[in-house]
């Protein structure tokens, strides 16, 4: 059996349709000050719900691991993007130079590098394994 129907896979697809339709709603509106970012930061937490449920509804040890590696393409985005639409709704998108901007994605830049990278390392997670849990197979780290 390669996928389990799991009760948080099944909440985290409904989640990741609410959070896409609010960023295309978001997107349609576009010219409004702070849309464009929280229009990202929904497709964010899309992509992330969208892998969190895959992960949640892999079997296979190896799936689960790239799933929730996956993950971190949403997890990363967000506070960055917050920040930004912090700083356009409110009024001070000046403050958002061509610098800074790239300054802002260091830190996620960095995490993905970790993240994808951890076999090599073990910085990020020292071990994976799976449990079964009633009729669910399901993954845990330390």
């Amino acid at each position: 059996m390669l996928w389990q129907a799991h009760p948080f896979s099944v909440l985290l697809f409904i989640t990741a349709i609410v959070a896409a339709t609010v960023a295309l709603i978001a997107w349609n509106r576009r010219v409004a000050p702070g849309a464009r970012p929280l229009a990202l930061i929904n497709l964010a937490a899309a992509v992330w719900a969208l892998t969190y449920a895959l992960m949640w509804a892999s079997t296979s040890l190896n799936a689960e691991v790239f799933w929730l590696n996956a993950t971190y393409f949403g997890v990363v985005i967000i506070p960055t993007a917050y920040i930004v639409f912090a700083l356009q709704f409110g009024g001070n998108e000046n403050w958002l130079t061509r610098r800074r901007s790239l300054l802002l994605y260091i830190e996620p830049i960095l995490t993905l590098i970790i993240v994808w990278t951890n076999p090599y390392h073990r910085l990020f997670h020292t071990a994976f394994s799976q449990e079964q849990n009633g009729p669910f197979v399901i993954l845990d780290w330390e």
